[in-house]
């Protein structure tokens, strides 16, 4: 008898170790759901949220909230033609403005406008500050070179 009570504890003790083992990973797998499903629910939106803004497309008639850049400057060189033709015209200026996207801050602005009207061979005569932004009066660079030739002979 004390084989078969031998292969009785054994097989008992198996048993016993098996439904051990069963807890054991019943509880692993409940603690790592609960860690895991908050984790998987913040990715999942964060990925659903990128698809729908890249499926959403923009309605082409509506205007920007903030003006590009890229607009003003390309504006610039059909300044520049009227202020060549009729002695001077005008270019409004905004002082906020995007550039790529991503807002730039007026002393950019500046800088870039003034770069492209130097390169179109106008200069700012005047300036005039408005709630929304600047309206600059423009007059064909070869005016101001003559005058100061002009002046260098008579002095």
């Amino acid at each position: 008898m004390s084989t078969y009570a031998a292969s009785v504890d054994s097989a008992a003790s198996s048993v016993l170790l098996a439904e051990i083992q069963v807890g054991v990973l019943a509880r692993s797998f409940l603690i790592a759901l609960i860690v895991l499903t908050p984790l998987w629910i913040l990715l999942r939106r964060r990925v659903l949220g990128r698809d729908t803004d890249t499926v959403v497309e923009r309605d082409e008639s509506e205007e920007p909230r903030v003006p590009r850049l890229e607009d003003v400057i390309a504006a610039v060189p059909a300044a520049a033609a009227a202020a060549t033709a009729e002695g001077s015209a005008t270019l409004e200026v905004p002082f906020e403005a995007t550039i790529d996207g991503a807002g730039a801050d007026r002393s950019t602005i500046d800088v870039l406008v003034r770069d492209a009207l130097r390169r179109s061979g106008v200069v700012v005569a005047a300036e005039i500050d408005a709630s929304d932004g600047r309206t600059l009066e423009l007059r064909p660079a070869a005016v101001g070179r003559e005058q100061r030739t002009h002046r260098e002979r008579h002095e």
